[in-house]
């Protein structure tokens, strides 16, 4: 039987005009698509990338048929024009792969696509043609770091690399839940291995929930960051209370410390 695994190599042997390659790619979304109306489920096409454009280790990642028991991946890379080149890894248990630069074709396009095997059933992935080198995936902003000035909102973190960096910024106030994540794109500056980003026209005096992604603006064809998680951003406190204190020194050498202040308007006590 001519399988989706046999595909590429069969093909590519007695593939030489653009005619009999055209073929060969129907063939291959022929089948990948016939696969996932079958009994099994079929992984999600993989994306791959680095994530620097300075490292020359790559991610491929997918998802799998959540409800397997046993299952095991292949990875198959295929160059789409000659001189002909397939890479292939076979027997992965998780639903990444790490590889080095010296192992794929990562100058010119490639098909890409994966194979979840569970027990006497294989199912496809559809393939996607990809310029390995061009794909960059940062990763998602750690430990951010804000800071109001008026109704502005100053959002930093550790930079990605030495180049700005594309955001996305969805934030939403934390007064009620009825309220839709607003969404805010941007570039950022980068300062001291720092980026950050202005966001503008909110209110200092309420509280906010924040999270952010970025992606590179280098790199020919990027991908988004996961979101880093999502952040509490307090309200400013534009009038601070005036701190009193009293020390009470005791035999056993130790001291109470007690401090004092004026309640605000508008605050309740418990």
């Amino acid at each position: 039987m001519f399988t989706h695994l046999d595909a590429p190599r069969h093909l590519m042997d007695h593939t030489n005009d653009h005619g009999a390659l055209q073929l060969f790619i129907f063939l291959l979304n022929v089948l990948a698509v016939s696969n996932t109306g079958s009994t099994c489920e079929g992984p999600t096409s993989p994306q791959c990338y680095r994530r620097k454009l300075d490292k020359d280790v790559y991610t491929c990642e997918w998802s799998g048929p959540v409800s397997a028991d046993r299952i095991t991946y292949d990875l198959y890379f295929n160059t789409t024009y000659a001189p002909y080149s397939s890479r292939e890894f076979k027997g992965i248990s998780q639903i990444w792969h790490y590889t080095s630069s010296e192992a794929l074709m990562v100058d010119r396009p490639v098909y890409v696509w994966v194979v979840a095997n569970m027990g006497n059933t294989s199912c496809s992935s559809h393939n996607m043609s990809v310029v390995l080198n061009q794909r960059v995936k940062y990763e998602a902003p750690q430990k951010l770091s804000m800071m109001w000035s008026s109704n502005n909102l100053t959002l930093s973190w550790s930079a990605a690399e030495t180049t700005p960096a594309a955001v996305e910024i969805q934030i939403q106030r934390e007064a009620g839940t009825t309220e839709s994540w607003e969404n805010r794109a941007t570039k950022t500056n980068v300062r001291n291995s720092m980026y950050w980003v202005k966001v503008m026209n909110l209110q200092r005096f309420s509280a906010y929930w924040v999270r952010v992604r970025q992606k590179s603006t280098v790199a020919s064809n990027p991908l988004w960051s996961d979101w880093s998680s999502i952040h509490s951003v307090p309200a400013e406190i534009v009038n601070p209370p005036e701190v009193n204190f009293s020390i009470e020194d005791f035999d056993n050498g130790t001291r109470f410390l007690k401090l004092t202040w004026k309640l605000r308007k508008g605050v309740l006590k418990n």
